[in-house]
């Protein structure tokens, strides 16, 4: 009977742990598909943002001149080379905000990373939503 009930806790675990990565993961698509709703690219300006935002990136950083491949965050240079590939666009400037996440059921004090993604003329290419990690 033991062994029975070993198994069966661990389907139950296993399923809740799984469970709960798809949700987030689902969360943070439809959370960015929210945000791409707000901001459309290539129609919102930089300034527009910010008007609504009503605050200040806390990162900003402009494309290197040879191109993300030189920016010195290899994780992020792959993000941006990635998300270029997929819009079409050129990515000139990148602003993140961390921002209260009024929607977190877990935790009241959560917080939310919102990446703002913009061409030369200052045009939104686009807007990403993530869970934010301290």
């Amino acid at each position: 009977m033991g062994n029975i009930e070993n198994r069966l806790f661990i389907l139950i675990l296993s399923l809740w742990i799984t469970g709960c990565t798809s949700s987030n993961m689902l969360d943070e698509e439809y959370r960015t598909n929210q945000l791409r709703e707000l901001y459309p690219a290539e129609v919102t300006t930089k300034s527009k943002i910010h008007e609504r935002l009503q605050s200040k990136p806390n990162v900003l950083i402009e494309r290197p001149e040879n191109g993300w491949e030189d920016y010195d965050d290899p994780l992020l240079s792959q993000k941006l080379l990635t998300i270029e590939k997929q819009t079409g666009k050129r990515i000139q400037r990148v602003e993140r905000y961390i921002k209260h996440d009024p929607r977190s059921s877990s935790d009241f004090y959560s917080l939310c990373n919102l990446w703002y993604y913009y061409d030369s003329e200052e045009r939104l290419v686009d807007v990403v939503w993530e869970h934010h990690t301290d």
